[in-house]
């Protein structure tokens, strides 16, 4: 009789955890984070996007740096460094 008694407590104990784990997935406590789609810009007749820079010293420093990431230039992938034309 006694094992019996242990055997019906732990089946139910593993229900009981099984539920419990089913109800905390669909319990949403913290939001899902979802991405935004990318947003395309522009190109002008040359395919090119123009950048104005707006720096009255006309001098780039270390502090009005702006990163840009490139991963592709005429559909090819880019490694290392890309030349920069700046145009006044």
């Amino acid at each position: 009789m006694k094992k019996t008694l242990i055997y019906t407590n732990a089946v139910l104990t593993i229900i009981a955890a099984a539920l419990t784990i089913i109800v905390l997935q669909n319990l949403e406590i913290i939001p899902k984070a979802h991405a935004a789609s990318p947003t395309l810009l522009p190109l002008n007749e040359k395919g090119e996007l123009p950048v104005r820079v707006v720096n009255p010293s006309n001098e780039v420093t270390v502090t009005n740096m702006v990163k840009v990431n490139i991963e592709e230039v005429d559909g090819s992938s880019v490694w290392g460094k890309v030349p920069v034309v700046i145009k006044p």
